[in-house]
């Protein structure tokens, strides 16, 4: 089994319930049903965000982990260019 397959159906089978679990400890145990509706609005969206950082870093390239080895070495300064200008400024 290829390993984008394996993943693919791990994050299948635990995604959902990651969810739920998160969305439980942002409502319940750090009392954002309190807040009202907009506490469970924040606490959803805040859960939604989380799980697609997850799958994005799950699925991502091997591309992004050497410039994430680089950009943390090195810092973002590292990655730009001096741009100069040809126009009479």
């Amino acid at each position: 089994m290829r390993l984008d397959k394996r993943k693919s159906m791990i994050f299948s089978l635990f995604m959902p319930l990651l969810f739920v679990i998160r969305l439980f400890k942002y409502l319940v145990i750090k009392r954002g049903v309190l807040d009202g509706v907009e506490g469970v609005k924040a606490a959803f969206f805040y859960v939604t965000y989380l799980s697609m950082v997850d799958l994005l870093k799950a699925f991502r390239s091997r591309k992004w982990n050497v410039l994430a080895e680089v950009i943390s070495k090195h810092g973002l300064s590292h990655l730009c260019h001096e741009v100069k200008c040809f126009k009479q400024c």
